[in-house]
């Protein structure tokens, strides 16, 4: 594994990584693909891995351009509430959303709808809330405002 592939594993809480993991080992597990070889759900599946892909690396890297941690178990130095963030306050993780909702296209195991799911309810009731206190308490009435503004997801 590469220096570069290492370092972007550490960036993101463990919970992450192995639900991931977790989604791709049940999609392999789950027998017979369901619909395999449907062409609608293979075009919508790259079409949205796409998509979750240049949208985490766009959110990520406005992070980087501004100067503040990608690392969600960190305070950021900034609050980015421009570009991709005027439109979601969590970009990166709608991206990953959209990843996980690719593989249950691109694969066609019913199992993999799991994966989803549980990201998005593990993300509302967990990691997201906890990233907002620590915002708000760093940046008060201005992340405040953003989110009034700005919706959590979409």
């Amino acid at each position: 594994m590469g220096k570069m592939m290492v370092a972007a594993l550490t960036r993101y809480p463990l919970f992450l990584m192995l639900g991931l993991a977790a989604a791709a080992g049940i999609g392999l597990l789950d027998g017979e693909p369901w619909l395999a070889g449907n062409g609608f759900l293979l075009l919508m599946g790259a079409s949205l891995g796409l998509a979750g892909a240049l949208l985490l690396l766009t959110a990520a890297g406005l992070f980087r351009r501004v100067g503040t941690t990608v690392d969600p178990t960190k305070s950021p130095d900034e609050l980015v509430t421009h570009g991709i963030y005027g439109l979601t306050r969590n970009p990166m993780y709608l991206g990953m959303l959209l990843l996980l909702v690719a593989e249950v296209c691109l694969l066609g195991r019913p199992l993999t709808l799991l994966s989803p799911l549980c990201f998005f309810v593990l993300m509302n009731t967990q990691r997201i809330p906890a990233e907002e206190a620590m915002v708000e308490a760093r940046f008060g009435a201005a992340f405040t405002e953003y989110k009034v503004r700005v919706r959590r997801w979409l």
